[in-house]
């Protein structure tokens, strides 16, 4: 769950910065209303899979394992986000930065939500 919204939150970013960038260079090929819009669809398709088939299940087993932190997690985000070198190689960086904030999202959510959860309900 905490994967899959830290996707939404970055495909909202991407299509932001998609958004501004057509305001800031504007293009015959559509708007801002459509750069926006298209930004936040390829970033929601192009990381589905990813983040929700071999991300979230990777932090849960970093999670069981007690190895959830910053530097375990970053560069699993980061690996999956490199995946997008499948599809197009221009967009190699994107797909890295976004794959890393995905998993910098979705740790921070699992560190302030489900902690405290699991520290609530385990025997003294």
């Amino acid at each position: 769950m905490f994967a899959a919204i830290s996707l939404i939150v970055v495909a909202g970013l991407v299509a932001i910065a998609s958004a501004v960038l057509e305001v800031l260079s504007p293009s015959e090929l559509w708007g801002v209303a459509g750069a926006f819009r298209t930004g936040f669809y390829a970033a929601l398709l192009l990381g589905a899979m990813p983040a929700l088939l071999l991300g979230a299940p990777a932090y849960w087993l970093l999670w069981r394992a007690g190895r959830a932190r910053w530097r375990s997690a970053l560069p699993v985000g980061a690996a999956l986000g490199a995946l997008v070198l499948l599809v197009e190689p221009g967009l190699a960086g994107w797909g890295i930065v976004c794959g890393m904030l995905v998993a910098a999202l979705t740790h921070v959510a699992a560190a302030r939500w489900l902690a405290p959860a699991i520290a609530s309900t385990s025997p003294p």
